[in-house]
Parts: structure tokens; sequence; C-alpha cells
């Protein structure tokens, strides 16, 4: 979201400044806006039912700071990412779900245990079949949102970055101010890592076969069995090949 804030301008934008760490005050925008006279939109850094969320519990759940926020009127922008290199990610941040991280994580692919809101603890085969799940439940929804490749991202910002923006009406920064995040961004341990380091990272072809064996991709292939996410997102590994 960090690219979209700083590229975009939107014509209702509260009035605010607009920096690499301004997450805070985003937030109590989201309260201010409804009660404003005119109605700013803030610009939200999640959905109101939670970033790590299904879509399925768009209107049966409202994270903390989106408690304000009318999520009839939020355009929602998930950021995909190849299922292979995904996983390497939950390893290092598993982000709620409970797994096995044993071993040489993500391998070997087993059963995921997720704890949603409203909905209870939910278990899937493996971390893949929860990865289909999840995206299934946006690609899926018949609500406008948007879906956009995390390497297009990291490989074309610009072109993504000014296509979302003016899909949802705002004004994108030009080409010579626009600001890629090469340094990274955020403040002491939690501070990100830089473009720079992520293109070396996920330029590296063999990066996403690293740590996975034969029974992991086999793993892969039947959570991924109809191969329509993988191919809606142009994304091939060895079983879909």
């Amino acid at each position: 979201w960090k690219l979209l804030r700083l590229n975009c301008r939107m014509p209702r934008e509260c009035d605010g400044p607009v920096g690499r760490d301004d997450d805070e005050y985003s937030t109590a925008r989201v309260a201010e806006a409804e009660a404003a006279v005119g109605g700013c939109a803030p610009f939200l850094t999640q959905v109101p039912w939670g970033r790590n969320n299904p879509y399925t519990l768009k209107g049966r759940h409202v994270a903390q700071r989106g408690a304000r926020a009318n999520a009839s009127e939020v355009l929602p922008v998930v950021v995909v990412k190849d299922p292979l290199t995904w996983l390497k990610s939950m390893c290092r941040r598993p982000a709620g779900v409970k797994f096995d991280r044993a071993g040489r994580c993500p391998s070997p692919l087993k059963q995921a245990t997720v704890t949603w809101p409203t909905l209870g603890s939910t278990q899937y085969a493996s971390l893949v079949h929860l990865w289909a799940a999840w995206h299934a439940s946006y690609l899926d929804a018949a609500a406008p949102r948007l879906l956009i490749r995390y390497e297009d991202l990291l490989f074309r910002p610009l072109e993504t970055v000014s296509d979302v923006c003016r899909c949802a009406g705002g004004v994108a920064a030009a080409a010579d101010v626009f600001d890629s995040l090469d340094e990274g961004f955020g403040r002491g341990p939690g501070r990100r890592r830089s473009r720079r380091h992520n293109l070396r990272r996920y330029g590296n072809a063999s990066y996403r076969d690293a740590r996975l064996n034969a029974n992991d991709v086999a793993v892969l292939d039947a959570a991924l069995a109809d191969h329509r996410l993988v191919r809606h997102f142009r994304y091939g590994y060895k079983g879909e090949e």
C-alpha cells in the first residue's frame, strides 16, 4: 500500500501528510472521515474486515481499524504473491497461521490451521490449500475488486501502480517523481526490505523451488488441481507444466 499511497492522489482524499510512515495517521482519519462535512475519502491501509481475512468475512467481521469505514464503498486491492515464494514468506512471518515450521520450512508441506474471526478454527490440508482458498474468495467475489501480482509491483512498479491509481479514479505520479521505494521504508528492526533487495531475491529462479521436494510438489499439484488460479495469475510450477 505504500507504493500507492506515495504515488497516487485521489480526488476526495482526506488532507494530510503523505509519507512512508503515515500508517497511524491514515488510521486515525478513518474515524474522522465519516463525520466530516462533505465526507472526504480516507486512505485505508487495509480493508475494514481485516487485511489477512478472506473476502467471505466482508460484512461478517469488522477489524478495529476499520470500525468507522463504510465497507460497501471500499475497493479492495489484493496483492497476490507466487505461491512458491509465498510459502517462504510464511516461514518468516506466519501471520497467525499454525503449521509445522521445523525442518527446512516450508518443507514438508503439511496441515495448516487458521482461527478466522466469527468462523473459528479452520484446517487446511497444507499452506498451499490455504493460499488457493484465500485467493479464490477474492477472485470469485461478485463485487468490484482488484487483484494485482506482487511481482508486477516489484518489477514494473510505475506501470502497475499507475494503472491501479487510474482505475480507482486517482491521478498517478509522473515517472520523474515516482517513488519506487528502492531503499525500503520504516524504522528500527521492523524496517521493510528495499526493492533492490527483493529484486535480487525474487529475480532468482532457483529461489522459487528452494526447500521443496518431490512430495511437496505433489501437494502443490493437489492443492491447485484445476490450475485455475496459477493460470489466471500466470504462475507456472513443475506439476502444472
